[in-house]
């Protein structure tokens, strides 16, 4: 029973078109869900990184710079590394 159920089903998510794969219906909705977090990521990121350079400089003037100081800015390195891969990966699926 749940075999035929699967086979039987007629609706697709994504169908072959004559260029290839189109995108599933509601694509440019998704793709403007997308847009909005990374802008949201970018602008978290800039202010994050702002804030740990700040604070980093801060310490490494008064000579009290601690180990998460340091990671900190390493962190937010990564951080945009992975929003923008991230982002431009489901961007290129999705297309």
């Amino acid at each position: 029973m749940l075999l035929h159920s699967l086979t039987a089903t007629t609706d697709y998510l994504a169908q072959v078109g004559p260029n290839g794969v189109d995108a599933p219906p509601g694509a440019d909705k998704y793709q403007l869900l997308m847009n909005i977090g990374l802008w949201v990521a970018t602008g978290l990121l800039a202010v994050i990184g702002v804030f740990a350079g700040v604070k980093f400089a801060m310490g490494h003037m008064d000579g009290t710079n601690t180990r998460g100081q340091q990671f900190a800015l390493a962190a937010v390195a990564i951080g945009a590394v992975f929003s923008g891969t991230a982002t431009g990966l489901v961007n290129t699926l999705m297309v």
